[in-house]
């Protein structure tokens, strides 16, 4: 046989020859069928595994029961042919007294407390514990400063709103002072208060009545420096200098217009005070 002809004994003259076996299924509809086998074999070792799992959990809830039923009942009563037991009543131990050579010792056994279950290292439990103080802690603290933050930042804003207020009466009480002081000069009225004409008029209306005085006079005091025309209580001051402004001449300090009598400044004015003209 020359080498060009292959050998129908071989591997090689077997693997070119098409499988035509009849029954065996052959193309796309193979491939389907060995992916739902797969998918099969999969459900399979799925429901293996939960098995499994339950079977494991059942088995560590009887270990903890017989545990449990073991530390509940004696040792004497439970397994009265125990060898220790044997052993301990060869040397002297008699059931129902305690240990030690005149039975002073304890009766019982010592009790178990938690019992532990699972892997985890000793001490984690008191860890968890720890670290849940140390949140809590935490938390309190940042919620000490949240609220103190909101304190501060509320007592900015009732300062501030405060000073606008304060601001705003300061302003009225200068406008209704020149108002005053004006319609006092046009009715060559004197003032009623120093504090109802303007700070400025009313010093040097003082400086020059101190300059008429007889400077040999030891008894004149000039305090001009200790006045204390700019310390006045703004709410109490501007309801009085309005309230005169109204009464004498018919004015308001917020409509800034002089009425013709008390008639006219009820019907047209809204009001002594600056909000009720801020909301027209």
């Amino acid at each position: 046989m020359s080498d060009s002809e292959d050998d129908y004994m071989s591997d090689a003259f077997l693997s070119k020859l098409e499988d035509t076996r009849p029954g065996l299924i052959q193309g796309k509809k193979a491939e389907k069928l060995m992916k739902e086998e797969k998918i099969k074999q999969k459900d399979r070792e799925h429901r293996e595994m939960q098995k499994n799992k339950f079977a494991r959990k059942k088995i560590a809830e009887l270990m903890v029961d017989i545990r449990e039923e073991a530390l509940s009942t004696s040792m004497i009563v439970n397994e009265p042919e125990n060898k220790g037991l044997a052993m301990m009543q060869k040397m002297g131990f008699k059931i129902g007294t305690g240990l030690g050579k005149d039975g002073e010792g304890r009766r019982n056994p010592v009790q178990i407390g938690e019992v532990k279950e699972d892997k985890k290292g000793i001490g984690i439990a008191t860890a968890r514990q720890q670290k849940i103080i140390n949140e809590e802690r935490i938390n309190q603290i940042n919620l000490k400063r949240k609220m103190a933050e909101e304190q501060t930042t509320k007592s900015f804003k009732n300062t501030t709103r405060q000073k606008n207020i304060e601001n705003t009466l300061v302003k009225f009480i200068r406008k209704a002072q020149k108002s005053c002081y004006d319609l006092d000069s046009q009715e060559s009225r004197s003032r009623k208060s120093d504090f109802f004409w303007p700070p400025g008029v009313v010093r040097s209306l003082t400086a020059k009545k101190a300059r008429l005085i007889d400077q040999t006079d030891q008894s004149f005091h000039d305090d001009r420096e200790e006045d204390g025309l700019d310390e006045f209580d703004s709410e109490k001051l501007i309801v009085e200098i309005t309230e005169y402004l109204r009464e004498k001449y018919f004015f308001c300090v917020y409509c800034a217009v002089k009425f013709t009598d008390s008639d006219d400044l009820v019907q047209n004015c809204p009001g002594n005070c600056h909000t009720l003209h801020d909301e027209d």
